[in-house]
């Protein structure tokens, strides 16, 4: 039995095309709740090698080739969240003074190798490890907020209609219930006393008839 290589010589090349593969396979197919998932990680493994067809890196080298770079990012993200350190998203960077490099050292260890130099998978880490899983378009369904604090919402509001008309129900097939050409509706004749009430005057009745004053 040939005895399996522990570590593989990882270029940034190499580094960068496994977080890329990673990414595409954040998805509840080929990832739980606890990591990738065997499926996961055979094909993980089989587009890398296709990429680079020299490499022949097994199942277990990418996994430790990930932990690695997830202990990294982790040990990042906490140094940067220490009192006196800066962030230059451009260079992906931890800007600080040497005395707070001090710290970051004895705090972050792994940190302290980005000292002098970029972490420019830092924000594609992130996309791994800050986040939910990806699960398709739902990630961009957007529930609209009802304001229950402004009273009983009614059943011609526009904010619970399809299609944004107040005159039309969610049960009428999208065809308004009060007609504003005057359709449907029955024109009523106002009362001598309506009419009357409307003007300010009052109605006085004479015999069988009622008569303005």
């Amino acid at each position: 039995m040939v005895k399996e290589t522990s570590r593989a010589s990882w270029a940034h090349t190499y580094e960068r095309a496994l977080v890329d593969i990673l990414v595409e396979h954040n998805v509840p197919t080929y990832r739980g709740q606890n990591g990738w998932l065997a499926q996961g990680w055979r094909s993980i493994t089989a587009k890398f090698n296709q990429k680079f067809p020299c490499a022949q890196y097994t199942k277990q080298q990418l996994q430790e080739k990930e932990k690695d770079m997830k202990a990294n990012y982790k040990a990042v993200q906490q140094a940067r969240k220490l009192s006196g350190t800066g962030w230059d998203d451009s260079l992906s960077m931890i800007i600080a003074e040497p005395e707070i490099w001090e710290k970051i050292k004895k705090n972050y260890p792994r940190a302290s190798k980005y000292e002098a130099k970029p972490f420019m998978l830092f924000p594609r880490l992130a996309l791994l490890y800050e986040g939910s899983i990806a699960t398709g378009d739902l990630n961009f369904l957007s529930i609209p907020q009802v304001d229950l604090t402004s009273g009983p919402i009614s059943p011609t509001d526009s904010s619970t209609n399809q299609y944004g008309n107040p005159f039309s129900t969610a049960h009428d097939g999208g065809q308004s219930s009060t007609n504003l050409h005057g359709q449907g509706h029955q024109d009523v004749e106002p009362t001598a006393s309506a009419t009357s009430d409307q003007k300010g005057e009052e109605p006085v009745k004479k015999g069988n008839k009622v008569r303005l004053l």
